[in-house]
């Protein structure tokens, strides 16, 4: 299987029911959501998206690496990614 925009869109609503826990915040780069703006850290949503693409097993941090190959799979995805230093603080996000 292959992750799909639903993947990347059930991610991020497990993120907004969740929390999204301090040690995963992204360092460089943020996924923004169109319709919240919300910020999101792209290697924590890809691997909770992965989960939902092989039936839970979610990706460990170790398993892939973040940068311009996760960012690139968001963006073919029709997902915008940008250069951030927001570390995920909901107050820096609008």
């Amino acid at each position: 299987m292959v992750l799909t925009a639903e993947h990347i869109e059930a991610a991020l609503t497990d993120i907004d029911r969740n929390r999204l826990p301090a040690r995963r915040r992204s360092t460089r780069y943020c996924l923004v959501r169109r319709r919240t703006r919300i910020h999101y850290p792209p290697k924590y949503v890809v691997g909770l998206a992965h989960a939902h693409e092989r039936n839970g097993r979610e990706w460990r941090a170790d398993e892939h690496y973040g940068g311009e190959p996760t960012n690139r799979v968001l963006r073919d995805l029709g997902f915008v990614v940008i250069t951030c230093d927001c570390r995920n603080d909901p107050s820096n996000s609008n």
